[in-house]
């Protein structure tokens, strides 16, 4: 055990310009915490405002001046805590006027400030953690955490420090040990706990001063019942209910599965509450002898009335002026009241609906995605993209007309179009699917309307007025008769009325005429064709007309800027953004 009548402490003020100030004789009731529900380690201390070199203390002390503690116990001093002042107050003690200083290390930056983080499917604890590190700029010592792989995780406006912890019991979710998070000599280090070198003994006997023990049902859970996502009119399924240890009464708390949990992950969840909260809570405390190195979720032995065993510190307060410290314990490999905050905030948390959020962002060389809130990039395969951006290329071809089913060109021969679905609705790529219409009849199907026949509506009620005329008159009259008697109509653009030709004067896409064919002379077709076709005279050969995707329905290029909607946690690319000045003024 440390010698108490050994330990020493010194507290040195860090100026603006770099001077340090020894305050140890004059400042009082120096205590170093760390407490539940926070991570930072915190300093207070009184200084009177006495004149220093002609100033006063207040005027020296400012906020974000650096504190550094150090601590002794007959040997070289060690630094036992670093950190900023974040607070002071004029405070009056004893006839003397001076002001209470709050310093934090660290830790305390991390429970401040918020960000928005994204990470792809398989990334690990470690990654995850460390990019979230680099990218505030704390220093990292040692990292003996959990690396599991997590699944994809959005992080939107949420505190550094809960995106962390978030990180951690997941990991613990999936079989990992917990780990404590503490701030030694400015860098931030994650460790398991319990792992201290040195386990110090407290008894009755020897040095323990103060110890109380006692149970309580106020934070006490024996059921969880699970419930699913709610419906168009609010109602919320029941999926599951897990009880625990009911015969303490019914304590009830609503686990809400997310769409990326299944219901055997629930579950478990849900057991994992039980297990860590099913029982009454114990609060157990001792006061002893200071230990200046100990740290909260130390691993300390107690022998005291009911306190017998080994103990993970969850609080600690080392009151340095007086030369001891109070020690809130649970048994080893118990949870404290934050972890269970933690883990019901994580439930609520991660079944909350997010909110549909519109972003801009940026394809990058490699397809990945950078938006404007989230500074990683989502991989090509994490994030999703509106259809019509998935058409193809400039100048490739969207849809096509070709050679499908009979119909006349007047003297030019019989030859049929079929519309194809193109590549890039159809996600093939090839032009040999069904066609999804023909402009025909075909020969097999004259006696019947076909079901994938578009006839056109002069055609249908010439159709209807000749079957009409031949049903009064005692007859029947089939797609056949009508074929015989009107074979031009076959094509489902032909007029009968119209005795001249079925082609349109024009322009033409480009200007053709069909070899030998002066009914049909001049006509265009409405789409650019790329392909060099021929209409010989009879029968007619096969040819493509081809519809060209437009520069502005492409595919997403690297360099692109586009428009994002956040649906969840799955991010979708709807359209590339253009300046105005491209429709012209």
């Amino acid at each position: 055990m440390v010698d108490v009548k050994s330990i020493a402490y010194t507290t040195v003020l860090v100026r603006e310009d770099g001077e340090q100030m020894d305050l140890s004789e004059i400042l009082e009731d120096l205590e170093i915490e760390e407490g539940e529900n926070q991570w930072a380690e915190q300093a207070h201390f009184f200084v009177p405002n006495i004149r220093y070199r002609g100033c006063y203390i207040s005027s020296l002390a400012k906020l974000n001046c650096m504190v550094l503690v150090m601590a002794s116990a007959g040997g070289d001093p060690d630094e036992v805590f670093r950190g900023t002042i974040t607070d002071w107050e004029v405070a009056r003690r004893d006839d003397e006027h001076g002001f209470d200083v709050y310093a934090y290390d660290n830790l305390y930056f991390m429970q401040k400030n918020e960000d928005n983080r994204y990470f792809s499917e398989g990334t690990g604890t470690k990654s995850a953690i460390m990019s979230i590190m680099d990218a505030w700029g704390i220093p990292v010592g040692r990292y003996e955490g959990p690396d599991v792989k997590h699944a994809k995780t959005l992080f939107k406006n949420r505190y550094i420090s809960k995106m962390v912890q978030e990180l951690l019991d997941d990991a613990v979710k999936k079989g990992a040990p917990k780990c404590c998070i503490r701030s030694v000599k400015g860098a931030v280090h994650f460790v398991p706990r319990g792992s201290n070198p040195d386990v110090y003994c407290f008894t009755e006997e020897e040095n323990i001063e103060v110890a109380s023990d006692s149970y309580g049902m106020k934070n006490i859970i024996t059921r969880v019942k699970i419930v699913g996502k709610e419906d168009s009119e609010g109602r919320v399924p029941i999926e599951a209910v897990v009880d625990g240890r009911t015969e303490f009464g019914i304590h009830q708390r609503i686990y809400n599965r997310s769409e990326d949990d299944s219901l055997d992950e629930a579950k478990s969840a849900a057991n994992d509450i039980l297990r860590e909260n099913g029982m009454p809570e114990r609060v157990s405390k001792i006061e002893a002898p200071d230990v200046p190195s100990m740290r909260r979720w130390d691993k300390v032995y107690i022998e005291a009335g009911t306190l017998k065993g080994y103990f993970w510190v969850s609080s600690i307060t080392h009151r340095c002026s007086s030369g001891k410290m109070k020690l809130r314990v649970v048994p080893e490999g118990k949870e404290s009241n934050d972890d269970l905050s933690s883990l019901l905030g994580n439930a609520i948390n991660s079944s909350k609906k997010s909110e549909l959020l519109i972003d801009f962002g940026s394809i990058q060389d490699d397809m990945s995605l950078r938006t404007n809130t989230f500074p990683d990039p989502i991989p090509q395969g994490d994030y999703s993209v509106l259809r019509q951006l998935t058409l193809g290329e400039t100048g490739s071809v969207l849809t096509l007309t070709a050679c499908d089913g009979m119909h006349m060109h007047g003297p030019s021969g019989p030859h049929g179009h079929g519309h194809y679905k193109p590549s890039g609705l159809n996600g093939t790529g090839g032009s040999e699917p069904p066609p999804i219409a023909f402009a025909a009849v075909k020969e097999e199907d004259m006696d019947k309307q076909p079901k994938n026949t578009l006839i056109s509506k002069a055609v249908q009620q010439l159709f209807n007025k000749e079957a009409e005329a031949a049903e009064e008159a005692g007859g029947t009259y089939t797609w056949q008769d009508f074929m015989a008697g009107h074979p031009k109509a076959v094509d489902p653009q032909f007029l009968p009325e119209d005795d001249g030709s079925q082609y349109p004067a024009g322009s033409g896409s480009p200007v053709h005429k069909h070899p030998q064919d002066d009914v049909g002379s001049r006509h265009r077709h409405p789409a650019d064709s790329r392909e060099v076709h021929t209409h010989a005279t009879s029968p007619e050969s096969n040819h493509v007309h081809q519809v060209l995707i437009p520069e502005s329905m492409r595919w997403l290029h690297p360099g692109d800027r586009v428009v994002v909607a956040w649906v969840q946690n799955e991010a979708i690319v709807l359209d590339i953004v253009k300046k105005a000045s491209v429709i012209g003024g």
